[in-house]
């Protein structure tokens, strides 16, 4: 073998490799291989909850009291009896549990027991929202 022959030989590797990192490239982009990375390695859930952050701060927090305002109401029935319910009870309307939409409805009264085949929990982040 002479030194023609060896020249020779690395051009031809020296081809493949630029071929073949020309590849690489184009496939890393073509499959999104940043996003898989980012989203195995959990900074796309660290964003999700950085997002979300800043969106609670920009929505005013509600009033889940009662405002000084409000007026409750009573129903007529009990306005008229002069029944006065205490602060705070509220009367809900009873419905049926279960209502027939269709008279080919049929109703199944035994439960179905199910199985857990795969019990599997995935955790990104140690952090709770």
């Amino acid at each position: 073998m002479n030194a023609e022959i060896f020249q020779s030989i690395s051009i031809a590797a020296f081809i493949c490799s630029g071929i073949l990192f020309t590849l690489a490239v184009f496939l890393y982009f073509k499959m999104d291989v940043r996003a898989i990375v980012d989203d195995l390695s959990g900074k796309t859930a660290e964003k999700q909850i950085r997002q979300l952050r800043e969106q609670n701060r920009k929505t005013p927090v509600l009033n889940r009291g009662t405002p000084a305002t409000a007026k409750l109401e009573f129903p007529e029935s009990m306005q008229q009896s002069g029944q006065k319910p205490e602060e705070g009870t509220v009367l809900l309307q009873q419905e049926p549990d279960t209502v027939l939409l269709e008279e080919d409805t049929v109703l199944l009264t035994e439960q179905k027991k199910y199985r857990l085949l795969i019990d599997e929990m995935v955790i990104h982040t140690e952090e709770r929202i």
